[in-house]
C-alpha cells in the first residue's frame, strides 16, 4: 500500500476519533484541552497508534488510560464512520512533544536573558560612540554599489501614459 494512501487514512482516523471523543465519549477523566496530534497506521491498516497530547500535563496519563479502556467503543464508532475492509485496532500513546517544546523554549528564553544580563554587566549596553565606531562591522556592500538599482528577471512595469519615457536603446 502506498504511503500517500496510508497517510490520508491516518488523517481521516485522526479527524473521526477527535470528533467521536469530543461528542460521544463521556468520561470524567477525558476533560480539559487535549488534541490528537497524529495517527500512525500500520502498512496493513490493522493497527493504528494514536498520539494524544493534553495542555494539562497531570491529566494526560489518566486520559490515555480512559481512552485505552474505551478503545472498543471508539473502534466501533470509527468503523461506522470510515469504510475500510478492517477497522484498525487503536493503541493510545501519550504525546509529550508539545510540553517538551514549551520547556525548551522557556530554557532558551532564560539563556538569552542571562546572556543579555552578562553583556549589560560588562558594559556592553552603554558604550560611547568612539568605542562603537571602532567595533563596528565593515559594510559588505562597497560604497559605489550601495545606491545601485537591483536588476532582476522580472518584467518592467509600464510607465503611465502622461510621462515621457526616453528611448535610450537606439542611440547612434
Amino acid at each position: 500500500m502506498s504511503q500517500y494512501r496510508r497517510s490520508r487514512i491516518a488523517e481521516e482516523i485522526r479527524k473521526n476519533l477527535d470528533r467521536v471523543i469530543r461528542e460521544e465519549l463521556r468520561d470524567p477523566r477525558i476533560a480539559g484541552t487535549f488534541s490528537i496530534t497524529r495517527v500512525e497506521a500500520a502498512k496493513d491498516l490493522r493497527y493504528a497508534k494514536v498520539f494524544v497530547s493534553a495542555l494539562e500535563e497531570d491529566k494526560l496519563d489518566g486520559m490515555v488510560t480512559a481512552l485505552k479502556g474505551a478503545s472498543g467503543l471508539l473502534r466501533h464508532a470509527l468503523g461506522s464512520a470510515i469504510q475500510l475492509r478492517f477497522t484498525p485496532e487503536l493503541q493510545f500513546v501519550a504525546d509529550r512533544n508539545i510540553a517538551y517544546g514549551l520547556h525548551i523554549a522557556s530554557r532558551l528564553k532564560e539563556v538569552m536573558a542571562s546572556v543579555g544580563n552578562a553583556e549589560d554587566a560588562r558594559g556592553g549596553g552603554a558604550q560611547s560612540d568612539d568605542i562603537a565606531d571602532e567595533q563596528a562591522v565593515p559594510d559588505p556592500v562597497p560604497e559605489p554599489l550601495r545606491d545601485a538599482t537591483i536588476i532582476t528577471d522580472a518584467p518592467r512595469a509600464q510607465a503611465p501614459a502622461d510621462e515621457a519615457v526616453p528611448d535610450n536603446e537606439h542611440e547612434d
